[in-house]
């Protein structure tokens, strides 16, 4: 399942995809779109087979998994007399897609620049374990209630998020007519809010193109929330695994800066360390070697 979401998060950034999406008529001009598509599909037998076994291993009364979750409720669904079906096993396959790509390729990517950034400004990578050594100590592993003793670390992974910026936009369409700012858009019109432009905003950050954790830091070292912080969107539609990611990439950050010093490999200078992204769906980091070092 990892492989084939690499692939759709290359393809999806493939220029030949992007063009499809304002141009649907190029699918019988380029290979891309239906690349995705099988790709797509792929996955969906993956998690097909997976359903079958949850749907044999379900019982009345508990649930172990999501797919066992959401068969539980269309056997409640279909005993029902709405027309409108919501858990089927459409939608299961969409909003399970949907989870993986969500919940695998983001974490990762936004490691993947913490890793990197880490390298490229050992002052703040020092800071960082100097805080959970200081603090929570170097034996026991982190937990999620430590993020409010070790400010630092937490804001080191917000900057991470708002300097990596790895979903730029993410298309949207409106339910109903809305008026906004004198003009009218008309129920069903795509939306593409552009995160970047708020993360990067050079009126809401001191160094917006610079990487500097005191983005999310008070006049006394506390962390400090902000509004500006896009990274999974806002609004209604904000990202389902908000909670989850916050708490996924704090613990994985703490507890590798815990116990490993990142370097560059020899013969690399941390100047030419590359802090472009590669252009796909993700904006994930150029592809980099590093020595992980054991600090105890």
């Amino acid at each position: 399942m990892i492989g084939v979401i690499d692939d759709v998060v290359k393809l999806f950034g493939h220029p030949e995809a992007k063009y499809y999406n304002v141009f649907p008529i190029v699918k019988y001009f380029f290979k891309t779109p239906g690349l995705v598509v099988k790709r797509i599909n792929d996955l969906n037998e993956v998690l097909h087979e997976m359903f079958k076994e949850a749907q044999e291993a379900k019982t009345e009364d508990s649930f172990r998994t999501y797919g066992e979750a959401f068969l539980q409720k269309e056997e409640r669904e279909k005993a029902t007399e709405t027309t409108e079906r919501v858990f089927t096993e459409k939608n299961l396959l969409a909003s399970t897609f949907d989870l993986m790509l969500g919940g695998t390729e983001t974490t990762s990517s936004t490691l993947q620049w913490a890793i990197l950034l880490m390298m490229k400004y050992p002052d703040i990578q020092k800071k960082v374990h100097d805080e959970i050594e200081n603090v929570i100590g170097l034996e026991r592993p982190p937990k999620w209630e430590d993020h409010k003793v070790l400010p630092y670390c937490l804001a080191v992974m917000h900057e991470v998020q708002r300097f990596g910026n790895i979903l730029q936009y993410l298309p949207h369409s409106t339910p109903t007519d809305v008026s906004f700012r004198g003009y009218t858009i008309p129920k069903g019109t795509i939306v593409v809010p552009l995160f970047t432009s708020v993360l990067y905003d050079e009126t809401k950050w001191e160094d917006p193109r610079g990487f500097n954790p005191n983005h999310f830091l008070d006049a006394n070292g506390k962390f400090l929330k902000r509004d500006e912080f896009f990274a999974f969107s806002k609004g209604r539609r904000v990202c389902a695994g908000e909670t989850l990611a916050r708490m996924e990439l704090f613990m994985f950050f703490t507890g590798m800066l815990q116990k490993f010093e990142f370097t560059p490999p020899p013969g690399v200078k941390r100047e030419d360390l590359d802090l472009t992204a590669d252009p796909y769906f993700i904006m994930r980091p150029k592809r980099y070697n590093v020595i992980a070092t054991p600090t105890i």
